[in-house]
């Protein structure tokens, strides 16, 4: 019998594989598929195995299929490639993390991966965390059992967890692209990368490598990255910044617009920083955790709950994040950058009067550009637009104040087509003289002595 499947994995624009498994080793294994439920075409698999694994190339971008071991046939299901989406011009995905259930029986786990099943998803990225433990396989037999009917609407793109353990199971439960570890895919304008935290992930490293070279290399309008534990958050667990030094440059330097991210057990999403929203999305059924507040944090929600990503045509992304009930509690537009990044400015933040200070300005264009810097030094003097420069070079300059009091120092950018950035800011604090407590009552004992 079929014990799990069938179920679609890695879709590109040509070809999709379609998997299931069977309760003992099957000779005669097939995939049935065509257009319509009436079919047309076969493509065999492997003989004397139970996890099967087939990969069809239709000459249509969707259809229906269903597979046949041993003469067991499963039910119909359907099919759509990369290339649907230029039938409508439109698509949406989903993001989940951190369904583990063990710990109520995976009830919360289940309603969420209905919640999403109800959404109608074309695909859907787990953020990871999928089980308690990756190497006990009743874990996995349990999740698969929850999570089969929204696998069987939408394909399913896994991303490690710290909880996964590199378990044997993650790797013949997912068909993915590359190493199955870090790995990127296309789905019509966006561009997605899945990285791995649990593998070196450091400049010299493969995978740093790999993800230059792929950032680097793609032309889609919008760059997503997705990986398990956040670079940014607040509450449940710390923040990664050992990754944060290594990976946040090259999200910035290659106008990544999205991070989406999970392992902490709530809602929560970031004000833009240096054009990029960072999400933590980790309530698909493990026991949730307070979140708290920093100055990053532009909502956060105690919430079971899912993600959802939405284009339709108007060259701008809608990502919005929904209660198990199907209402909407945050939501943002994403527009394409067609403008320089604002500039990081990076230098002293407190000083005094009459001393010279150097500061570094930064900024990226996502054309690759040359581009101008505007500083304005809040004393009543600004460098006005002077460049070119290029495109993410270090500009250095200088500056004295003669005052003691805050300084706000204000910086933008713009290309060589007049396209400018936002103000980007930096604090200078020259403190003002301050009368000591002693001193205050020194020269009041000697007015009181030229008073009597």
């Amino acid at each position: 019998m079929i014990t799990f499947g069938p179920y679609t994995q890695n879709f590109t624009d040509e070809n999709i594989t379609i998997v299931w498994e069977t309760d003992s080793d099957t000779m005669n294994n097939y995939v049935e598929y065509g257009q319509d439920s009436t079919y047309g075409y076969i493509k065999e698999g492997l003989s004397n195995c139970n996890h099967h694994e087939i990969i069809i190339k239709p000459s249509f971008n969707h259809g229906h299929y269903r597979v046949v071991s041993n003469g067991i046939i499963s039910d119909d299901f359907e099919f759509k490639l990369g290339s649907y989406f230029y039938d409508n011009n439109s698509f949406k995905c989903a993001f989940i993390g951190d369904s583990r259930g063990m710990w109520d029986n995976w009830e919360q786990a289940k309603i969420v991966a209905n919640a999403v099943n109800n959404g109608s998803s074309l695909f859907v990225i787990h953020g990871g965390d999928m089980v308690d433990d990756g190497r006990i396989l009743t874990q996995w037999d349990s999740w698969l059992n929850l999570m089969m009917p929204l696998m069987q609407n939408s394909t399913v793109f896994g991303v490690l967890g710290n909880h996964e353990k590199n378990g044997d199971r993650y790797f013949e439960i997912f068909s993915l692209p590359n190493n199955e570890k870090w790995y990127s895919f296309d789905y019509g304008p966006c561009h997605f990368i899945i990285l791995d935290q649990y593998e070196p992930f450091g400049k010299g490293t493969s995978q740093y490598k790999w993800l230059v070279n792929d950032l680097a290399t793609t032309s889609a309008l919008f760059r997503i990255v997705c990986f398990h534990e956040p670079i940014y958050c607040k509450g449940g667990h710390s923040p990664r910044t050992d990754i944060k030094v290594i990976w946040e440059p090259l999200f910035i330097k290659y106008n990544v617009r999205l991070v989406v991210q999970s392992h902490c057990h709530f809602y929560q999403r970031t004000d833009k920083i240096e054009n990029i929203y960072y999400v933590v999305t980790g309530g698909a059924g493990a026991p949730l955790y307070n979140p708290g507040d920093d100055w990053f944090v532009n909502i956060s929600k105690k919430a079971y709950h899912y993600c959802l990503l939405e284009y339709n045509s108007e060259n701008s992304l809608r990502f919005s994040a929904y209660y198990i009930n199907g209402s909407v509690f945050d939501e943002i537009i994403i527009n394409p950058i067609s403008s320089p990044n604002p500039p990081k400015i990076t230098g002293p933040k407190h000083g005094n009067p009459g001393v010279q200070y150097d500061y570094v300005f930064r900024s990226y264009d996502p054309n690759d550009d040359n581009i101008f810097l505007w500083v304005d030094w809040d004393d009543g003097t600004e460098e006005g637009w002077f460049g070119p420069y290029e495109s993410g070079i270090e500009i250095f300059l200088n500056h004295t104040w003669e005052n003691k009091m805050n300084y706000l120092i204000k910086a933008k950018s713009k290309d060589i087509n007049g396209e400018e950035s936002d103000w980007t800011t930096h604090t200078m604090i020259m403190p003002r003289d301050k009368i000591s407590f002693n001193s205050f009552f020194f020269k009041l004992f000697n007015l009181i002595q030229i008073i009597y």
